[in-house]
């Protein structure tokens, strides 16, 4: 397996015409194979889910100056419905993210935040 899968590492993406995944361990197996039409690829950012977050996660990030920009724009936003954003990254503790609101905006503004730094090198086009 590991053979194979050095081979396809190293083969050109523009050579493979098809595209195929399978999801395994659930009660229906879902399989789909595809024609792929064109040689450019989307990007796909997969973020973890609730419960991935701990005190103090975004803090030493906020150092990073497009990473703290990020994070000011969210955190004016969700000033109108009085969360602290600000708060929750910089000043989180272990009760934190017991409250369920603190736990998703902390994370999702995170994440969103992070691909404001991926966009800000240049490597990736974001919608």
């Amino acid at each position: 397996v590991l053979f194979l899968l050095t081979e396809m590492s190293a083969t050109p993406l523009t050579t493979l015409t098809h595209r195929r995944y399978t999801i395994i361990g659930s009660e229906n197996e879902i399989e789909d194979i595809m024609k792929v039409q064109s040689n450019t690829r989307p990007i796909w950012f997969v973020f973890s889910g609730m419960g991935t977050q701990w005190p103090g996660m975004g803090e030493k990030l906020m150092q990073i100056p497009t990473f703290h920009e990020s994070i000011s724009k969210t955190a004016e936003i969700l000033k109108e419905f009085n969360v602290d954003l600000v708060k929750i990254i910089m000043e989180s503790d272990s009760n934190t993210y017991n409250n369920t609101i603190n736990s998703f905006v902390g994370l999702a503004s995170i994440q969103i935040a992070l691909v404001d730094c991926l966009k800000a090198l240049g490597k990736f086009v974001c919608f």
